[in-house]
């Protein structure tokens, strides 16, 4: 049977069970475009022509739906976990192609082969945990824990020494490197207690005129200022908004941050002030629609983790923004191309991610 064959049987199950059809519409859709080496590859952006970020955010998004869609999906993450581990995955970028988000790549393949765990995972999750820990900004590049940059990621794919590799740091990928090394049973790896000193300095926390949310990052990156910034303490702080804020409190859980501690309540009360909006709480309408699929996901993953944060508009409604978002092919797009959401194996794979984080 063909894999469009398959995908179409898998649709038609799903439908029988009463599942929501957006998700078996999506899932149809990957697997017409899930190319013969396992991949996804973009055909919108040279940068993700590669095919190795964008095919590890759509496995984890896949493992994370719950059943029986992540059952349905077996037969596509099986094909893309081989995909990526024949390439290495993620493999030092040949010049003259571009670097395709190796942290992310990293992060979302290991957390994908630790829900799915294929006979192999282990051997493969070993590698991947090496080559994060290796790529944080530490001590072995010669940061220190007083540098604003320690325990973040950048972009790169090599490991370079201070003061290079801290471009382009951000909470993000600190999030996403957290949560597969918690889901690997890694959370005792030195690596996430690093990463909590970043997180933590993310926060708009214990000075005057914090609010307990979060921004991108807590240096000069102009990114960590998408929401503005105010003069306090004799320098240019940030302001919080809303995905970095649901981020941040998805990497202190991550983290093993308490749930009663005062980060976590700081962090939880600004979003139930500003978070119930479906749009990004905090940013201009100038960048805040290239976001807002991310939003939607984040949000929703952090209810997940933290039911507290209650999420955006309540879960009907955010769903039927989902749905409204869905092509006639069952792929999405977002609103923007800032952020790639108009690239649509990315806007899909953040749709499964939020779709997949709801309750039914």
């Amino acid at each position: 049977m063909t894999r469009r064959a398959l995908a179409g049987l898998a649709a038609i199950l799903l439908a029988a069970c009463g599942q929501p059809p957006a998700v078996p519409r999506a899932l149809a859709w990957l697997a017409s475009v899930q190319s013969a080496d396992g991949l996804w590859h973009s055909t919108t952006y040279g940068l993700l022509a590669r095919g190795e970020s964008t095919t590890a955010a759509l496995t984890l998004a896949l493992a994370l739906l719950p059943e029986p869609e992540r059952t349905a999906a077996l037969p596509m993450t099986a094909r893309a976990l081989a995909g990526l581990a024949a390439r290495h995955a993620p493999s030092p970028a040949a010049p003259p192609e571009p670097i395709d988000y190796p942290i992310f790549t990293a992060a979302h393949r290991l957390h994908a082969l630790a829900i799915l765990q294929p006979v192999d995972w282990q051997s493969q999750a070993t590698p991947l945990v090496e080559f994060l820990e290796r790529m944080q900004l530490c001590e072995r590049q010669g940061w220190q824990p007083d540098d604003l940059p320690y325990g973040g990621f950048g972009l790169g794919d090599l490991e370079r020494p201070k003061p290079l590799g801290a471009d382009l740091i951000g909470l993000a990928a600190v999030t996403a490197v957290v949560e597969a090394l918690a889901a690997a049973g890694r959370s005792d790896h030195p690596l996430i207690a690093r990463a909590r000193t970043f997180v933590h300095r993310c926060q708009q926390f214990g000075r005057d005129g914090d609010d307990g949310g979060f921004c991108y990052a807590p240096t000069g990156d102009w990114r960590a200022a998408k929401a503005g910034s105010d003069h306090r303490e004799g320098r240019e702080r940030p302001r919080s908004y809303g995905t970095a804020t649901a981020d941040g409190l998805r990497a202190l859980v991550a983290c093993g941050e308490p749930a009663e501690s005062s980060r976590m309540r700081a962090a939880v009360a600004w979003l139930q002030a500003h978070g119930r909006s479906t749009t990004v709480p905090g940013l201009s309408d100038m960048i805040e629609s290239s976001l807002r699929l991310y939003w939607w996901q984040t949000s929703a993953r952090c209810t997940r983790a933290s039911p507290a944060s209650a999420g955006p508009a309540g879960e009907k409604p955010l769903r039927q923004h989902l749905v409204d978002a869905q092509a006639t092919d069952g792929s999405f797009v977002g609103l923007g191309n800032a952020m790639k959401e108009d690239d649509p194996l990315v806007a899909t794979a953040l749709a499964l991610f939020a779709l997949g984080a709801l309750p039914r």
